[in-house]
């Protein structure tokens, strides 16, 4: 009787352990679920912020570090950043009035784009988590205190890439053409894992990490008090303002 309790009981804990451990994943998952929708309700705000990038080359061993800074505005139509690299070179971008201008400090003239800069890439909250969400399987790590910001850890295990296949309407000779060169047994392929903290209070990328690539804001101003004169770069006298749509054809004419 005593040894049919004792199994009894093992088995009730057993059951009690498994059922923590499912109600704990689900709060897990229920958690990474209810952050990822607050970060999709963060709306765009001007902020002004300073990023330092380290962007690693595993083939080299080397690194390349840049300094970048962001008068980000585009919610009202403005935008400005300046990134200054380790080897000294300054690159200068500037969008307003529906156009960009770029400019590589030293050169002789200024690209002009007909077309505005609608976010900072590198720290807007919808372009980097929806690369998230589309290219990995995503898990809420917690709340975690980031270069002095409180921050949501998100880490994204990267998904498998499918497999590309010529679309069904396509010309016969470009799917047989397909079929003689598709190797049997490719091994799968995998989007990188990538790691991301956002910023609690604004949804703004606080942190970046990948295999590839370290991303860290250093100082941010989510009330940032920009002038007319914030949205202006430093061109130097003489310097040629010249239309993208001529580069291109410029560089057609060179092949």
């Amino acid at each position: 009787m005593k040894r049919l309790t004792l199994l009894f009981v093992s088995i009730l804990c057993f059951a009690c352990l498994m059922g923590i451990a499912g109600m704990t994943a689900a709060a897990a998952n229920s958690s990474t679920e209810q952050v990822i929708t607050l970060l999709k309700s963060k709306k765009k705000i001007p902020i002004y912020a300073e990023v330092n990038s380290v962007v690693y080359n595993p083939n080299f061993h080397t690194q390349t570090k840049s300094l970048i800074t962001y008068w980000d505005n585009t919610v009202n139509g403005l935008y400005r950043d300046q990134m200054h690299q380790e080897n000294g070179n300054v690159h200068f971008s500037l969008s307003k009035g529906g156009k960009t201008i770029s400019y590589a400090q030293g050169d002789s003239r200024a690209i002009v784009a007909n077309a505005p800069t609608t976010f900072a890439a590198v720290i807007d909250t919808q372009f980097n988590l929806n690369h998230l969400l589309a290219t990995t399987n995503v898990t809420f790590k917690g709340e975690e205190n980031v270069n002095n910001r409180i921050t949501y850890h998100l880490a994204g295990k990267g998904k498998e890439i499918p497999e590309w296949q010529p679309p069904t309407n396509a010309p016969k000779e470009v799917i047989e053409r397909w079929k003689l060169l598709k190797q049997p047994n490719q091994p799968k392929r995998f989007f990188p894992d990538i790691e991301f903290w956002f910023d609690k209070q604004t949804g703004i990328v606080i942190k970046k990490k990948t295999n590839d690539e370290e991303i860290n804001v250093t100082k941010m101003d989510p009330a940032p008090k920009f002038t007319d004169a914030t949205f202006n770069i430093p061109l130097p006298n003489g310097v040629k303002m010249v239309n993208i749509d001529d580069v291109i054809k410029e560089e057609q004419a060179k092949q």
